[in-house]
């Protein structure tokens, strides 16, 4: 039986998050209260629950391990870091999460070219492109997500909303959208506040 929000949320704060961040991947573990009631209405929807699912940019597993914890038939984890993978890995064997109903696994690979495979759903927060070097970044991520799985949920900068729709126009649609709040530690030198909340937007796409 898959676990409540409420329990799925408390289960996913014990996620290892990144132990050397890096700025230029923009290294921001996802929240709990953010992957999980993402995670959570996906498996509503039928999205999760015996679904292939992808986890594109899974850092340090947050999104991954939380499918899995939903009864999803198999979750692969993909990451262009392999420091954070390692820490996944981690995450995963000690929160126990692989079951008869679940085969969970991390690869490295980077965004898009080196994303294979078809499943039935990807699961992402991928970087929002606001480091100066990095800029547009979430793109990539998108293209390959409608390229690679049925139906994408993603955690997207604040505003991405409208950007995407006439982007991915003939190519996918938005079904879902709700707005949210994705909150920053103190974590790189340039930052001056303990913590930072950016406003955020989770949106379901389903591929045409």
């Amino acid at each position: 039986m898959a676990p409540k929000l409420r329990t799925l949320t408390i289960q996913l704060q014990n996620v290892e998050r990144f132990r050397h961040p890096k700025l230029f991947l923009e290294q921001y573990a996802t929240p709990a209260d953010i992957a999980a009631p993402l995670l959570f209405s996906a498996y509503q929807l039928g999205d999760i629950e015996g679904k292939t699912v992808l986890d594109l940019g899974c850092g340090t597993g947050m999104l991954a391990i939380g499918a899995a914890m939903l009864g999803a038939a198999s979750v692969v984890g993909m990451d262009s870091d392999p420091e954070a993978l390692v820490v996944a890995r981690e995450n995963a064997e000690r929160l126990s999460i692989k079951t008869t109903l679940s085969s969970l696994s991390f690869e490295e690979a980077t965004v898009p070219e080196g994303v294979t495979g078809q499943y039935d759903t990807v699961v992402m927060n991928p970087p929002f492109g606001a480091h100066q070097g990095n800029r547009r970044a979430d793109r990539p991520f998108m293209k390959a997500a409608i390229g690679h799985a049925d139906v994408v949920w993603a955690i997207l900068n604040g505003g991405s909303l409208e950007f995407f729709k006439t982007n991915l126009k003939g190519r996918a649609t938005v079904t879902d959208a709700y707005a949210g709040s994705f909150v920053i530690p103190h974590t790189f030198a340039h930052h001056t506040r303990e913590r930072a909340e950016i406003p955020v937007e989770i949106i379901r796409f389903e591929r045409i």
